[in-house]
């Protein structure tokens, strides 16, 4: 019983929590925790599978995944419409976690020869997995919780997600000189499934974190275990609809247009710097302990205090302050020419925009689909994750090169991109601004 009491003693002091939230806190971030120790050797081995297609793949690769998200989307929200969310969101991790069996054992028995185009449909199947299941978890994390709430709290739940991080990125680098790596699969396999474990006692205890709010059993049963309804069109018919939802739309745009440009640097990089499989999954998967750790960091001990005191539009508006600096800085390196200071640069804006966007981009911006109806944290929020982000991801990734096909170098596009991340700040200030009013009229 002390030790418990000490244990919830040192919580309140990390995280501004209160008792009726407490399991609900704890659960949210195990399930964090174990969905991405699980997620980032994976990732590790789709950058990799990425460079070994080849760089100028890379934009084909990403259509192929739009037109994936633009067919699961439909379907998915057809499930959502008809089942309770203790019933689609472990549906979900299952029907993923039997994909990535079949990849393991496809791997182990088809030959050699064939393995690129395994390794083709590994990424394309990744770039799927990372946006749905995240996008779903998050939107499960969003309905459990309050805009109050959130904006204390989601900063350490997203921590769950940096840690899980930090441990599948360790072992990444432990195993890579020691075994193939396709079996860190097996690894993953384990922590998704743990991961989906704690969808049913995190969906009981969500029916007490809001108090009185829901005082009766009719309540919470219409609040937490009716299907959502509707046809498998309402998340992009109410996306279409809403302002402030095509406002997160735009912010997504900008989201991935800083990410696809450093993303291509990251890939001549690789190809450069790197020879073999092993070598370029541990250079992966040491930029990914860098980035969790720093980004746990933050999440445990700043996002939460930085929110309160400043809002979430300003907090949303730190990673394109973040961007400004990384284009600028990395647009002086590449005209220098000088390989060295071209290597160090990159690390540190991959970095620092991956940290800023976990540690507190995406807790924020999670914030901003608290005030919103259920259909859509689920539907609505589900379609911009995945399809409109992808779709962005598009326009970037060709969209970069036609600037190089026109003559620009890599330098002068980061020049390019300076001006883009200052309009990106003053719409997260706007977004702030509208979250703000919402909150403040009941769902």
């Amino acid at each position: 019983m002390k030790d418990h009491d000490l244990a919830k003693r040192v919580l309140k002091w990390v995280v501004p929590v209160r008792d009726n939230e407490i399991r609900a806190v704890v659960l949210s971030t195990l399930f964090f925790f174990l969905l991405f120790a699980g997620y980032y050797p994976l990732r590790a081995l789709r950058e990799t599978m990425g460079v070994e297609s080849g760089v100028s793949t890379i934009p084909l690769l990403w259509t192929c995944t739009l037109v994936v998200m633009l067919l699961i989307n439909p379907i998915y929200a057809w499930i959502v419409s008809r089942y309770p969310r203790r019933v689609f969101i472990p549906f979900v991790y299952r029907f993923f976690l039997l994909n990535l069996i079949i990849f393991f054992a496809l791997s182990k028995l088809l030959p050699q020869e064939v393995h690129v185009y395994l390794g083709r449909t590994f990424y394309v199947w990744l770039s799927v997995f990372n946006l749905f299941v995240v996008s779903v978890a998050w939107g499960f994390i969003d309905d459990i919780f309050s805009s109050a709430q959130g904006k204390r709290l989601f900063g350490f739940v997203a921590s769950g997600a940096s840690i899980g991080g930090l441990v599948g990125s360790a072992f990444t680098i432990y195993l890579a000189d020691k075994i193939d790596p396709i079996n860190v699969m097996i690894f993953s396999i384990v922590m998704i499934e743990a991961s989906a474990q704690c969808i049913r006692p995190l969906d009981r205890v969500a029916k007490t974190v809001r108090g009185a709010k829901q005082s009766t059993a009719d309540e919470r049963k219409a609040q937490y275990d009716a299907p959502i309804r509707g046809t498998m069109w309402d998340g992009m018919r109410r996306v279409a609809s809403s302002r402030y939802l095509l406002s997160i739309c735009l912010f997504m745009f900008f989201l991935s247009l800083m990410g696809t440009f450093l993303y291509m640097v990251q890939a001549d990089i690789a190809a450069d710097y790197f020879d073999d499989r092993s070598s370029r999954v541990v250079f992966f998967a040491r930029i990914n302990l860098f980035v969790n750790g720093i980004a746990a960091l933050i999440q445990i001990f700043v996002t939460a205090r930085f929110m309160k005191s400043f809002g979430v539009g300003v907090t949303l508006g730190l990673l394109p302050i973040i961007a400004v600096v990384a284009f600028a800085g990395l647009g002086i390196a590449l005209l220098t020419a000088q390989i060295g200071l071209i290597f160090w640069v990159f690390i540190i804006a991959q970095v620092g925009r991956r940290a800023g966007n976990y540690a507190l981009a995406r807790p924020s911006r999670e914030v901003l689909y608290t005030v919103v109806p259920r259909q859509d944290k689920y539907k609505s929020k589900t379609f911009i994750d995945t399809f409109i982000t992808r779709a962005s991801d598009q326009v970037n990734v060709w969209g970069f090169r036609g600037l190089t096909a026109m003559g620009l170098s890599v330098g002068a596009i980061m020049f390019v991109a300076v001006p883009l991340a200052a309009g990106w700040f003053v719409l997260a200030l706007a977004l702030g601004a509208r979250q703000k009013r919402l909150a403040e009229v009941p769902l």
